[in-house]
């Protein structure tokens, strides 16, 4: 699994410095109208997640610039089209558009002053399912798997729904008392994602109250996804284990 990681408390000022940072050299490659985000290829090197407009023909003066020797990151930022850009898995070749991802954070460029966000990504070792999700300050907001065939075409399932019930009936039957309590106010965080071919999942689940020292859980999901069912997963079994926290 690899994280992509939004800087914290970024304030509108530093808008400028973020996108500095996030568009270096190291982080993007701007081609054909899309920023590629570099360390989001797939294994067999065809794919990867990236801005766009839809239409590679719409480069940006922003893009233009950065190809250039005299190339300024502010120019950059303030050519972007903040309404319009999009997020995707694009095919790396050709800049086929494989899909538009469901969730436009990646980043969200009006949501500079939110804290603590970090996306996550993980592909299989065949480069056919990604998992893709976006944690906020105290919660992951979604957590996705998409399917790609081998034609290049793909297909999403959500899997937070699937992870969440998984948490809760843990605690629900090993810590009872305080799941009874404290139910209501737990938030659940997803990190190091792990999947295979198969649809394995490995994943460590992070269990707190905002702002409190009890009632918080490390805990090891491992399970094999159902796809069966038209945009969703279900785990056809399951284990989950303490990894650490509260008793």
């Amino acid at each position: 699994m690899r994280e992509t990681m939004l800087p914290v408390k970024i304030k509108a000022a530093a808008a400028v410095m973020f996108l500095a940072v996030l568009l270096s050299a190291d982080s993007v490659i701007a081609a054909d109208g899309y920023f590629l985000f570099s360390g989001t290829e797939s294994p067999d090197g065809r794919y990867a997640i990236a801005w766009g407009y839809g239409q590679p023909s719409k480069v940006s003066e922003g893009v233009k610039k950065k190809n250039s020797a005299d190339g300024d990151f502010e120019d950059i930022v303030e050519s972007i089209d903040r309404e319009n850009i999009e997020n995707y898995i694009i095919e790396i070749s050709s800049r086929k558009i494989v899909c538009k991802l469901s969730n436009p954070d990646f980043p969200y460029m009006d949501r500079l002053e939110m804290n603590h966000f970090a996306l996550l990504h993980a592909w299989s070792e065949d480069s056919r399912l990604l998992v893709f999700g976006l944690s906020s300050k105290w919660k992951s907001e979604f957590v996705d798997v998409y399917r790609i065939s081998e034609n290049g075409s793909a297909v999403r399932f959500g899997m937070l729904s699937a992870l969440e019930l998984e948490v809760r009936s843990f605690l629900k039957k090993e810590y009872a008392a305080g799941y009874s309590k404290y139910s209501k106010r737990i938030v659940i965080s997803y990190s190091d994602i792990k999947i295979d071919k198969n649809g394995n999942i490995t994943v460590i689940a992070n269990v707190e109250i905002p702002k409190e020292n009890y009632f918080y859980f490390t805990l090891k999901i491992q399970a094999q996804a159902d796809f069966s069912e038209a945009g969703r997963i279900r785990f056809l079994s399951s284990a989950v284990q303490k990894q650490g926290g509260s008793n």
